[in-house]
């Protein structure tokens, strides 16, 4: 999936500001699909251009006016042919690269990497259920993208709790 896609996905819902759009990334997709703030506003830039999206300025109480951006019906046809293009799942995981890579790194150092791992990761799953006390309670066909939007965290969920049982798992074989 790439930048644009995801940008037209967000201002389909509602139209928003590029700051308000890079909030709303990351903390929802964000957390599997990361964007920079320079490549989604270098992404809106284009998508103007391409007449994907327009923007008003829209003044503020204080400070300068804020550029929001909507989605135009050009940019709704092209989500619409973006969106069931959907890529192979390809991972990039650099802990699994330097595990791989890295036995001359010595048993104390991946003691202290997975005791690390692992807190960091049990931090990811506390906020994963944070979200999930958040958001409200939806039915499977009543509101289609509520429930798809919750099982994507119910996605983050289990692939938190999987990887944090591995870790812990891989760190007791190392211990002994």
């Amino acid at each position: 999936m790439n930048l644009e896609t995801v940008i037209l996905g967000f201002l389909n819902m509602e139209p928003m500001s590029g700051y308000d759009l890079s909030k709303r990334i990351d903390s929802s997709v964000g957390f599997f699909w990361h964007a920079t703030h320079p490549q989604i506003y270098g992404t809106l830039k284009k998508m103007i251009a391409d007449g994907y999206v327009t923007f008003d300025h829209e003044i503020q109480e204080s400070g300068p006016a804020r550029k929001v951006y909507t989605i135009t019906g050009e940019g709704k046809q092209f989500l619409l042919e973006q969106l069931p293009t959907i890529e192979p799942h390809l991972v990039k995981f650099p802990l699994l690269v330097t595990m791989f890579l890295g036995s001359e790194l010595g048993l104390e150092f991946w003691r202290k990497a997975l005791v690390d791992q692992i807190e960091e990761q049990e931090e990811m799953l506390q906020v994963y259920y944070t979200i999930l006390k958040e958001i409200p309670k939806v039915g499977s066909s009543q509101d289609l993208g509520g429930y798809l939007r919750k099982r994507t965290l119910d996605f983050g969920i289990d692939y938190q709790k999987f990887f944090i049982k591995w870790l812990k798992h891989t760190l007791k074989e190392i211990k002994q």
